[in-house]
This record gives C-alpha cells, sequence and structure tokens, in this order.
C-alpha cells in the first residue's frame, strides 16, 4: 500500500511577553500561515468525539460589545465556567508542588504535601471525576512528550485528570516498528492507548533546549554511539531513533550554528516520529480509517509559544499493471 501523508498549517499560540518579540515561532520550512492569539485566552484540550480537524481548541475571553444570552443559557455557561475554575485550582502545579515546601524545607515533603494539597480540593471540588476514575478512563488524546522537567503536558494545557495518556522520554522520540527486542515502553503505550484505550488524536510534543536533541547533533555522536562510554551506554543508542532528521539537517544546513541546528533538529524530529508512527501496522490501520489522527507540537520555552500542526495521512490501495 502506497502511503502519502501532508503537514497541514500550523497555529501557534504565544504569551502576551512575546508580543514585542520576533514571531520565530511562525516561521516554518513548510511556509504555511499560522495565527497567534494571546495565553490569556482559554486553550483546552477537546474531548468532543467530533472534534477532528484540529484538536485543539483556543476559546478568546469575551468582549462587552458580545450580544445578550437568554438568562437559562447564562446561568449554564455560569456552571461550566464554575467547573473550569474548579479544575484548575485543582491543577494548578505551583501550588501542589512546593518543591523544598513545609517546616523542614524538605523536597520529599514538599511533594507529599502537594499530593494532600491536591487531595483535599480534589476530594471537595471533583467529587463525580474521581469516582468516575476510581472505575475507568477515557482519554481522547495521547501526548507523547521529553522527560525533561520543565515540559508537562498536562500543565502546558492545562488538562485535568483523565484526559490525556501520557507518554515521556528523552527527547520525545517515537521508535520504528520492530519486534526484536523484548523492552519497548514507547511502543507498548502506543498499542495500549491505540488499541485499548481507542484513543482518537496522538500528539508527539517537542520543546526548544532539549538535551536529547543536543547528544544526537553532537559531533561526536557516532563516535559515542560506537563506544557507548560509562555515562552514555543508553543516550546515543535511543536517540538515533532521530538519525534521518540529523542527517537532513546536518545537509541542509551546513554552516549553522550548533544551537541552530539544534533548534531545526528539536522539530524535525518530532516529523520523523510522527512518520515512524506510520510503521506500526494497528496504527497505520486506524489512521486510514480515520478513526486516528496524529498531530505535533513545538513548545518554546524562551517564547512561552506552542506551534502545533497535523499531519494528514492517505494510504492508496496497491495497483496492478
Amino acid at each position: 500500500m502506497a502511503t502519502a501523508f501532508a503537514l497541514h498549517s500550523s497555529v501557534c499560540v504565544k504569551s502576551k511577553t512575546s508580543v514585542n518579540r520576533p514571531n520565530n515561532c511562525i516561521t516554518s520550512r513548510l511556509n504555511t500561515p499560522v495565527r497567534t492569539v494571546s495565553l490569556s485566552a482559554e486553550f483546552r484540550l477537546s474531548s468532543k468525539k467530533s472534534c477532528r480537524a484540529n484538536v485543539f481548541q483556543v476559546r478568546a475571553s469575551k468582549s462587552n460589545k458580545e450580544s445578550e444570552v437568554a438568562p437559562e443559557e447564562e446561568e449554564e455557561e455560569e456552571k461550566e465556567e464554575k467547573k473550569v475554575e474548579d479544575i484548575e485550582e485543582v491543577a494548578d502545579p505551583v501550588e501542589l508542588l512546593p518543591m523544598g515546601g513545609g517546616e523542614t524545607g524538605d523536597v520529599l515533603e514538599g511533594l507529599r504535601n502537594g499530593f494532600l494539597s491536591f487531595r483535599s480540593k480534589a476530594e471537595k471540588k471533583l467529587p463525580e471525576l474521581i469516582d468516575q476514575l476510581k472505575l475507568t478512563q477515557e482519554p481522547k488524546v495521547m501526548v507523547i512528550a521529553c522527560a525533561d522537567s520543565r515540559v508537562s503536558p498536562t500543565m502546558l494545557m492545562q488538562t485535568k485528570p483523565g484526559d490525556i495518556f501520557v507518554v515521556r522520554n528523552v527527547a520525545n522520540l517515537v521508535p520504528p516498528y520492530e519486534k526484536q527486542g523484548k523492552f519497548h515502553g514507547t511502543s507498548a503505550a502506543l498499542e495500549f492507548a491505540v488499541c485499548h484505550l481507542k484513543v482518537e488524536h496522538i500528539i508527539i510534543m517537542g520543546h526548544s533546549g532539549c538535551g536529547g536533541i543536543k547528544a544526537l547533533m553532537d559531533e561526536s555522536f557516532e563516535e559515542t554511539l560506537a563506544t557507548n562510554p560509562i555515562g552514555m551506554e543508553f543516550i546515543p543508542n535511543w536517540v538515533s531513533t532521530g538519525q534521518p532528521a540529523r542527517e537532513r539537517i546536518r545537509r541542509t544546513h551546513p554552516n549553522a550554528t550548533f544551537e541552530e541546528q539544534c533548534r531545526e533538529c528539536e522539530e524535525l524530529s518530532i516529523n520523523a516520529s510522527l512518520s515512524n508512527l506510520l510503521t506500526f501496522p494497528f496504527l497505520k490501520e486506524a489512521i486510514s480509517s480515520r478513526e486516528l489522527h496524529i498531530h505535533g507540537a513545538y513548545y518554546n520555552l524562551q517564547e512561552l509559544s506552542l506551534k502545533t500542526w497535523s499531519m494528514d495521512v492517505k494510504i492508496s490501495k496497491p495497483t496492478v499493471v
């Protein structure tokens, strides 16, 4: 079966603090238009089954000039907004994880206090959701993100428990399908998410300043991969998944600085991993039947911006001549 895919235009969400900076986040090798909105707008993952074209919903704040609504509609909206406020209060990462908090300033005590705070708020604000999650999970979205401590998908996208199925690894990579080894963490998670949880969207989310990509782009990468010295026994083998992106960047950007090459590779490696998803038979089948949609996302820590795009895959039947 022949496979063709196209990358759709991206959406970039920027913070107010970066309004006056160069609009780097909308520069794309794909030359596709993007639109920017303030992060003061509500940013939610859609949990509706009807969501197809874009997994992200960006809903701007209401203006004062907005037309009047019926009292019952207004009451329903207020209830919905109250639910959102409750979720945000429960999911507040700053208050939930007071690292080094507590009387002794101990890090582990801070984590324990964070959990106690979460439990208290969850039982008070979201009892129905907590009871539901005791029995099952029904996420519509799987996110494959980097293990970097600065890049938490649940925090960045302000989701509530049960919304997204998250897998994190070094450099947010997806290896190609293969059954030779016995330990396939990311592959097992993909299988569970698609075949059992029946997620409708997979998002591969990269970020700026990725240490795994720096290891991949380093001049000594090939030597390190061959020798596997202590301290680099596992990292080179794992990030070699992104070698196609590395080779392309070194070929197309030979005169770029190391930092520039890393920046390009951080994004290109996401597309390489999106392509690797198609090597899994069960993923390819779900994508071709439009039961599953795949997306890329890039979080720029310096600009507090998030760029997203989708990959449209068309799989044609083989022809005999």
